[in-house]
C-alpha cells in the first residue's frame, strides 16, 4: 500500500510499519472483488440523498472512505477530483468521511481547498464504514453498473483507474444484487443508548494473553469497570497531519495510566483497541513500547466500537458494580474519572 511505503520519513515509522504490516491487517478477507455490493442508503452533507437501488443499470459507483487528518487521503485529493471531472456524468462518485476525530468544520475546509464537487458523506453511525468492511483509509470502492464490486484498493494507481473505466462498460445482471448478498456486514448502528445512566452494554472479549474479558463476570469482582477504547496509532501518525489528535491521545493516555495506579485495587481497567489501520501486533507493539499494565483487547470485528457507538479516539466509559455507565467521555477529558472511581 502507498502509505506504507511513504511513511518510512516519519519519526515513528517502526511503529507505523508494525501497525500497517500486511501480515496483521485481516483476519478474514471481508468484502472482496466479484461479490454484489452490500446496498445503502445515503444523505451527502448536504442534503442529497443517494440510493444505491436505484443506480443499478444507470450508473456505477465509486465510494471512497477517507477523513480529514490522512495524510494520503488528502494526497490523492488531485486524483479524486479530476477522475471526477472526466468520469461524473457515469459514475456516481461519494466521498465517504469515517466520521473519526473528524468535523464537519474540517471537511468543510478540505472541500473548500481541494474542490470537492461530488457528495460528501459524514459517516458517524459507522453504516457505511460496517457495509462495506472498511479497515483504515484511503481505501477505494469501485462498484459496476450491475452492482458488482470491482475494485477495492488502498492507493490512487492505474488498478483503480483501469477499475473505473470499465465500471460504467460493464454489462448489466441478469439479476440485481440484494440486501441477501452473504458479505452484507449488519448495520454499524443499534438502537440501544449507550450514554450516562443507561445500562451498559454485556460483552465477552478475548484479551491479548489469550484470556477472557466479561463484563458481567468483572463486575461481579469490583466496585467498577474502566473501558479505554483507543487506536494504537494515533499518538505517532498523525502528530504532522493532525497534532491536536496526537497531543490528545498522549495525554489521555498517561491520565489512564494515572488512574491506574490509583484504583487498582477497586477497579478494573481494560483498553480496546479498534481494528482501524492495526493489527494484533500493533497493539501489543503498543503495550510493549508504553509498558502498558491493564488488559488489553484487540476488537477484531469493531463489534464493541459499534456496539458503544465510539467514533472518537480515545474515549472513556466506566460502569459502575450494576452495570450502569457512569462516565462517557472522549479525547483526554476525563478529568472526573478520579472522583467517580472513588464513589
Amino acid at each position: 500500500m502507498k502509505y506504507r511505503a511513504r511513511i518510512l520519513s516519519l519519526p515513528a515509522c517502526a511503529l507505523i510499519l508494525v501497525f500497517s504490516s500486511a501480515n496483521n491487517l485481516r483476519a478474514d478477507p471481508g468484502i472482496t472483488s466479484g461479490q454484489p455490493s452490500p446496498q445503502f442508503d445515503i444523505t451527502s452533507i448536504d442534503g442529497q440523498h443517494i440510493v444505491s437501488s436505484e443506480l443499478i443499470e444507470r450508473k456505477a459507483v465509486y465510494l471512497k472512505f477517507w477523513a480529514t487528518w490522512c495524510v494520503d487521503c488528502i494526497e490523492e485529493m488531485p486524483h479524486f477530483v479530476e477522475a471526477y471531472q472526466q468520469y461524473g456524468d457515469r459514475i456516481e462518485f461519494v466521498a465517504v468521511n469515517v466520521a473519526v476525530n473528524d468535523t464537519l468544520e474540517r471537511i468543510g475546509d478540505t472541500k473548500t481547498t481541494h474542490g470537492i464537487e461530488m457528495p460528501i458523506v459524514f459517516d458517524d453511525s459507522g453504516e457505511m464504514w460496517s457495509r462495506f468492511d472498511v479497515f483504515g483509509t484511503p481505501t477505494h470502492v469501485v462498484i459496476n453498473v450491475s452492482g458488482e464490486i470491482i475494485h477495492i484498493g488502498y492507493e490512487a494507481d492505474e488498478q483503480l483507474d483501469r477499475a473505473l473505466y470499465q465500471a460504467f462498460q460493464a454489462t448489466p445482471a441478469d439479476e440485481k444484487p440484494g440486501q441477501d448478498s452473504k458479505r452484507i456486514a449488519q448495520a454499524a448502528s443499534t438502537g440501544t443508548s449507550v450514554l450516562v445512566g443507561d445500562v451498559a452494554p454485556e460483552f465477552t472479549i478475548d484479551l491479548l494473553d489469550g484470556a477472557s474479558f466479561s463484563l458481567a463476570e468483572t463486575l461481579e469482582e469490583v466496585e467498577s469497570v474502566y473501558i479505554f477504547f483507543f487506536t494504537p496509532w494515533c499518538e505517532s501518525y498523525v502528530s504532522d497531519s493532525f497534532p491536536e489528535m496526537s497531543r490528545e491521545c498522549d495525554s489521555a493516555r498517561k491520565k489512564v495510566l494515572e488512574l491506574y495506579q490509583q484504583h487498582q485495587n477497586t477497579s478494573r481497567f481494560i483498553g480496546i483497541s479498534s481494528r482501524y489501520s492495526v493489527g494484533p501486533k500493533g497493539v501489543e507493539y503498543y503495550r510493549d513500547k508504553y509498558e502498558i499494565p491493564f488488559l488489553l483487547a484487540y476488537d477484531a470485528s469493531d463489534e464493541l466500537f459499534r456496539t458503544y457507538k465510539v467514533r472518537h479516539f480515545p474515549t472513556h466509559v466506566i460502569v459502575d458494580a450494576n452495570g450502569i455507565i457512569r462516565l462517557r467521555e472522549k479525547g483526554d477529558n476525563n478529568e472526573l474519572a478520579g472522583a467517580i472511581l472513588l464513589n
